[in-house]
């Protein structure tokens, strides 16, 4: 979520329409962007992660030919990103760490910046929501 990437192998267990399949995916590339949506009466911010990959394995009753299917696989393994994504957020708050950067973000719209005041008090009420795209462009070994 910190900077897109290139490379990378992830692997999803899907549980869609009563099927049960696993997918592995290779990514292409994945861009992110974080927008602060307002400041009051908490800040809040929104993290866009579009996400291109190919599929490198997968088994599973579930037609990746089929439109309608492959939508459910991509809104399934959106679901998994982004509560991932959001889990790990709030982690990084209740730990007081901010590798993500929103202090930056915050910092630098803002005049009298106090960083005493960031770390005590607004970081900690910070709210973030992760919204994930992902497209599924080739499919390798299918069983």
């Amino acid at each position: 979520m910190n900077e897109g990437s290139r490379r990378g192998t992830h692997t999803f267990d899907i549980d869609k329409e009563g099927a049960d399949a696993t997918l592995h995916m290779s990514n292409i590339r994945t861009k992110q962007k974080y927008e602060e949506v307002s400041r009051d009466p908490v800040p809040h911010y929104e993290v866009r992660l579009d996400i291109k990959g190919n599929v490198e394995d997968y088994v599973g009753e579930l037609a990746l030919d089929d439109p309608n299917q492959l939508k459910a696989v991509e809104d399934s393994i959106e679901g998994q990103i982004k509560a991932t994504g959001e889990r790990l957020i709030n982690y990084f708050i209740e730990q007081n760490i901010d590798p993500l950067g929103f202090g930056e973000q915050y910092r630098s719209r803002t005049r009298d910046w106090d960083p005493e005041e960031w770390k005590e008090s607004i970081y900690p009420s910070l709210k973030a929501e992760v919204h994930v795209d992902v497209q599924l462009l080739e499919f390798g070994a299918m069983d």
